[in-house]
């Protein structure tokens, strides 16, 4: 099983790093797609990250899963990419898993595929499925998350729907302290 998170300048740290973390303590390989012609990208904060993947260069028939973190690069770069958004399309086209968080949602939305969902809610319009109350919410073949806040459930979430409940609760020992 193999995913990917696509990133560009200005995404949010801990909705990026939180997840990556996770899914390699959970033995999910996720790669790091950069939107950049660079394999250098730099987050909200500025921190830079070296991807594994450019955007352009990728196979997408090898990836199983797909994760948008949220950060000012969902506007600046990535709503409007139309390769981002084939992409996107594409797993969607395929039941792929799509998971989102904070601004990410905005981008499914564009494309209208979001059903039950929660997101920051400043990034999309607060129709009857968005569901303010909750932090995390998985619908159909897509997992979206509020805000930076929730990364770790959003990212123990992706993992669930990856492996087992079993493989979460051993991630999840391993990274709180008893």
């Amino acid at each position: 099983m193999k995913g990917m998170i696509i990133l560009a300048d200005g995404f949010e740290d801990v909705e990026a790093f939180a997840v990556i973390d996770i899914l390699n303590r959970g033995g999910i390989n996720i790669d790091k797609v950069i939107v950049n012609n660079v394999m250098m990208v730099e987050s909200k904060y500025k921190i830079q990250l070296m991807g594994d993947q450019i955007i352009e260069k990728i196979d997408i028939n090898e990836y199983d899963f797909l994760v948008l973190p949220g950060g000012p690069a969902v506007k600046t770069h990535l709503i409007d990419d139309e390769l981002v958004l084939d992409i996107v399309k594409y797993f969607s086209n395929n039941n792929k898993l799509i998971a989102a968080i904070c601004a990410a949602p905005s981008i499914l939305e564009k494309l209208g595929l979001l059903g039950k969902y929660t997101a920051f809610c400043k990034t999309t319009k607060e129709g009857e499925n968005y569901l303010k109350n909750e932090n995390v919410v998985f619908d159909k073949n897509i997992i979206t998350a509020k805000s930076m806040y929730y990364s770790i459930e959003f990212g123990l979430k992706i993992l669930e729907v990856l492996t087992s409940k079993e493989k979460v609760l051993e991630v999840f020992n391993s990274i709180r302290s008893l």
